[in-house]
């Protein structure tokens, strides 16, 4: 196990949101989106949301909101897996289908 001596500084409070558009090329589209994802400890939450605006465009929104200035070592568990959670969600795939390729004729 994974043992932290000394606090982890964090820097100053603060509320960071992050929205953005992804757009498909024509004929392609989402096959489906992942569900949206909280995650908490005590100094602090995430949250990941996505939402389908067209067959094309998806659109999805991260907000974090820091209180805390620093975690103690008795914080580290916690915060690690509060941290390993933001991870996973990240990583989660958007399923997106796509045409066939064309074939070319010469």
């Amino acid at each position: 196990a994974e043992v932290r001596r000394s606090p982890l500084l964090l820097g100053a409070p603060a509320l960071v949101e992050i929205r953005g558009t992804l757009t498909l090329p024509e004929e392609w589209e989402h096959s489906f989106i992942p569900p949206g994802v909280q995650s908490r400890w005590a100094g602090g939450e995430v949250a990941l949301s996505f939402r389908g605006e067209t067959r094309r465009r998806i659109g999805f929104l991260r907000t974090e909101r820091r209180t805390s200035l620093e975690v103690s070592p008795q914080q580290w568990r916690a915060y690690r897996r509060f941290h390993e959670a933001q991870v996973v969600a990240q990583d989660t795939p958007i399923g997106i289908k796509r045409p066939p390729p064309r074939q070319l004729e010469y």
